[in-house]
């Protein structure tokens, strides 16, 4: 490990552990603010499982990649929003709908429908 002189995972001796992962300079454990143990798509999954299943406890997931940079996110967002199907999102995905992007807004067309369908 860094601490005693060894090389992180993957890296050289004296190397810190990679930010996000447990280790960080400043002594404390666990991630940054605005670090995530997980990339976006991976925590937009657990989001979009969990809504499938009934539990809207990670649609804030969704909600906060809504305006995200990349159009495969925003999409992401999109379709977890769908399975969320509650009302409060509705007029988010339909601002999606008009997304410079074609394939997000599909996704957000998709979702709207599937959002009203669960009604």
């Amino acid at each position: 490990t860094p601490e005693d002189g060894g090389a992180a995972p993957g890296g050289a001796p004296g190397d810190a552990a990679p930010a996000g992962r447990g280790s960080r300079r400043d002594g404390k454990s666990g991630p940054r603010q605005g670090e995530f143990l997980q990339p976006k798509e991976v925590r937009l999954a657990a989001a979009g499982a969990l809504a499938q299943m009934g539990y809207p406890d990670g649609m804030y997931v969704a909600r906060s990649y809504m305006n995200d940079a990349e159009p495969a996110i925003r999409a992401q967002s999109a379709f977890v929003l769908g399975w969320g199907g509650q009302v409060q999102d509705l007029a988010s995905l339909e601002g999606l709908m008009s997304d410079s992007d074609g394939m997000v807004r599909v996704s957000a067309a998709a979702a709207a429908v599937r959002a009203l369908s669960r009604k």
